[in-house]
């Protein structure tokens, strides 16, 4: 069976939700394709960059290996595996992000990550969850009036367009809202519905294995500016349960105790607290680095770097490992090191440093504190399953490096 699954979504958040889908949907069978529109599909809308993006996205659901769960944007061109930042208010090259295949003019090209390609095949259902946005808004009342999401045309298009591509299609119409209003409770209809579709449950069954919504709420992202004081900064911790601080350039912040201005007590605090503290980069392009003082001093500190992650990716990896504190406890004891030690180790897996000097300069900041996974272990596999893969990418990397790594940092988990 050949099954496809096309979510269209609206732009505003639809960096937060790919995420969560990444990380609440385990061991899919199928693939998985969020995409959207900068203009209306409607049909006053004859320019829409939707229909191009309706298009390449039928078209990699069609000749990416399943399962893969990816977006696809900039005119139905790039296919994004994470990572997603808008960074076009208007243009419909909206998005950057991991790219792993391009459409490149009569062909697609693979880019990056474990997606492989395959021959086009005509899918034998094609699932569409309509959730609103751009794509499915017209003028609401008179004409000139603003936006508002209205009933979709994206099932007629495909019909006409594209009636070669599928055997037989079924709407799912999960929501109709613009994205602005997207929230955790509609990314979770979201994910019923795609586990559903993929497995062939009723959306409203007790979830099994193959989709995990225990994310933590509190988690928040805190932007610096030359203006925020010291006690903003701590005041941010004190209401959050982590804190993503959204930095400078390659991921600096103001670390000169000093200042008024510095953003390192929040980091202190937040230690003393026991909460997790990520530094990463307003810049939405390039990982972070830690070449600067004002970088490197939060990580010899006991801040984690986001590396290569989008702000919002971030948030929900943050969101989702909290999520599971209960069983982050108990995996520390089977292993012998502090939660907060594992957490970081979890985090970092299988992320993409600048090079392998930033790679190496981390370890040393860091007095290696954490060991650095070459896989990520927090998408695809149920978390139930992390403990015995953690052991066995340890013993991978001792025979790797010829030698016995050394036991992991610190003591039981707290």
């Amino acid at each position: 069976m050949e099954r496809g699954i096309l979510i269209t979504h609206g732009t505003d958040t639809l960096a937060w939700t790919l995420p969560f889908l990444r990380y609440a949907l385990k061991e899919l069978s199928c693939n998985v394709c969020l995409t959207g529109s900068q203009v209306p599909m409607e049909h006053a809308f004859a320019h829409s960059d939707g229909f191009q993006n309706i298009h390449g996205a039928v078209r990699f659901l069609s000749m990416l290996e399943p399962p893969t769960l990816f977006a696809v944007f900039n005119n139905g061109t790039q296919a994004f595996a994470d990572s997603l930042t808008k960074v076009e208010r208007w243009r419909g090259s909206a998005f950057v992000g991991t790219p792993i295949a391009t459409m490149e003019w009569d062909e697609i090209q693979h880019r990056a990550g474990d997606a492989r390609l395959r021959e086009p095949v005509m899918l034998d259902e094609l699932h569409l969850i309509t959730t609103g946005g751009t794509i499915d808004s017209s003028p609401g009342g008179e004409e000139g009036q603003p936006l508002q999401p209205g009933q979709s045309v994206v099932e007629e298009f495909l019909r006409m367009a594209m009636p070669d591509a599928f055997q037989h299609i079924f709407v799912h119409r999960v929501c109709r809202v613009d994205s602005a209003e997207m929230r955790r409770p509609l990314m979770e209809a979201i994910a019923r519905q795609v586990w559903a579709c993929a497995g062939g449950h009723d959306a409203d069954a007790e979830p099994d294995a193959g989709l995990d919504l225990r994310f933590s709420d509190g988690v928040r992202l805190v932007y610096c500016d030359p203006f925020r004081t010291a006690q903003d900064y701590c005041e941010m911790v004190e209401r959050s349960k982590a804190v993503v601080l959204a930095g400078y350039g390659g991921g600096n912040a103001c670390a000169n105790p000093a200042l008024p201005e510095n953003a390192l007590e929040a980091l202190r605090l937040a230690r003393e607290l026991g909460k997790p503290f990520v530094l990463s980069s307003q810049v939405p392009i390039g990982p972070a680095d830690f070449i600067y003082e004002t970088g490197a001093r939060f990580v010899r500190e006991g801040a984690i770097s986001g590396v290569d992650l989008s702000l919002p990716e971030i948030q929900l990896r943050l969101m989702y490992l909290l999520g599971h504190e209960r069983e982050l406890v108990e995996m520390a004891g089977q292993l012998g090191c502090r939660t907060d030690t594992l957490l970081e180790m979890l985090f970092l897996g299988g992320l993409k440093f600048r090079n392998k000097a930033s790679r190496l300069h981390y370890l040393q900041l860091t007095g290696q504190r954490a060991p650095l996974l070459r896989q990520d272990l927090l998408v695809g596999f149920p978390f139930e399953a992390i403990s015995e893969r953690v052991r066995r990418l340890l013993g991978d990397e001792a025979r790797r490096l010829g030698r016995e790594l050394d036991p992991l940092p610190g003591t039981k988990g707290r």
